[in-house]
């Protein structure tokens, strides 16, 4: 991602990158693949250390935000962690954190986000239901009680769900909007695992049944407005379109190195006219993807319409970078439709991607409102 970036921007990019080659090869993630958690957490905390879960957070709470930069940093580092598809909620552990230091300074609040910068907790965001992805169609409710809050209703496809500590459930409160810090094991919190296309990756269906939570679950301020969690969402989406888009990088260079390697009739089959023209056209998409989500995260909160801007990004993104993926694999030919080759691995991630977070189709309607209210 092209940022023109600071010496201090690209200190974190290559930090990151090496510690991702030589401590989260693909290798690792293969091994990662039928694991329960599907996650190292000895490399979880590596990142932490790097800074990796502070990029959206103040200074004053011992993040590394600065004036509105955070959201470049973290897809930098979201675009390093797409090039070997990396399991674990980052964004989502970065967006938890930025909501709890958003809103205030609760010592319990505190203390979670002391943890979960040094990595020695995991955090996630529960948002859709029933697949929709629109903060304003919330339906969980939550209702006050004497000594705190109880939660009832349903959360579809949250992210690694299983494996982390918190969950932020975004719920309605007497009409208004607010958010939840919901531990694993919650009583009356059921998780039921999802079948993922995206082997790296897990997902949860979640049945809150009068869950019963402290006064001090409640994240800062019950808000009539669903503005806020649309400013989160839409920071998920350029996140994920960084992750992508380095995915999808990954995979062109491996068809290109393959397309010198391959011989076919005593030539390199990148020889051919069919994909030197192949792979001309995957290098104009990645780099108009790279474009894409870099001036995403620059931009984001600059001008008068950042849900169009983040949508605009992600059906640009989700369908381009497939687009590249499916033909890198076919590139290699019969071997890249074999489970010993890497390349579905990306494919999986990218295609889970295109619907997380709201299909193309979900977010063209959103650009459609958004501009034309």
């Amino acid at each position: 991602m092209d940022l023109g970036l600071s010496d201090e921007q690209a200190l974190l990019a290559q930090t990151v990158t090496r510690a991702v080659e030589n401590e989260a090869s693909i290798s690792v993630i293969r091994g990662l693949l039928n694991d329960p958690r599907g996650i190292d957490l000895k490399f979880w905390r590596r990142i932490a250390d790097v800074g990796c879960m502070g990029l959206l957070v103040s200074e004053l709470h011992g993040g590394s935000e600065e004036n509105g930069g955070g959201l470049v940093n973290a897809a930098l580092v979201c675009e390093v962690m797409g090039g070997i598809p990396q399991p674990g909620p980052l964004a989502m552990t970065m967006l938890v954190a930025q909501a709890i230091d958003s809103a205030g300074s609760l010592p319990e609040h505190s203390e979670l986000l002391a943890d979960l910068l040094s990595g020695d907790a995991i955090a996630t965001w529960a948002i859709a239901e029933r697949g929709n992805w629109d903060p304003a169609a919330i339906a969980l409710q939550a209702t006050a009680t004497a000594s705190g809050f109880e939660l009832r209703g349903e959360k579809s496809a949250v992210q690694d769900s299983g494996i982390a500590d918190y969950i932020l459930v975004t719920a309605r409160l007497d009409g208004a909007f607010a958010d939840f810090l919901v531990p694993n094991g919650a009583a009356g919190l059921v998780q039921t695992p999802l079948a993922s296309l995206d082997l790296t990756r897990r997902f949860g269906h979640l049945t809150l049944d009068g869950v019963r939570l402290p006064k001090s679950s409640i994240v800062g301020e019950p808000r009539q407005s669903p503005a806020m969690w649309v400013d989160r969402l839409d920071q998920a989406v350029i996140l994920q379109c960084a992750e992508s888009v380095g995915s999808a990088a990954r995979a062109f260079d491996m068809a290109l190195e393959y397309s010198k390697d391959r011989i076919s009739f005593g030539r390199p089959i990148g020889s051919y006219q069919a994909i030197k023209h192949r792979l001309a056209d995957m290098k104009l998409l990645l780099e108009a993807c790279l474009a894409t989500a870099a001036g995403a995260a620059r931009d984001f909160g600059q001008g008068a319409a950042p849900t169009a801007l983040a949508s605009s990004a992600k059906i640009y993104i989700a369908e381009s970078c497939t687009s590249i993926v499916q033909s890198a694999l076919q590139i290699h030919g019969g071997i890249g439709f074999t489970w010993e080759h890497d390349i579905h691995l990306y494919l999986r991630r990218v295609k889970t991607n295109e619907f997380v977070l709201g299909s193309p189709e979900w977010h063209r309607g959103r650009v459609c409102a958004a501009l034309h209210g």
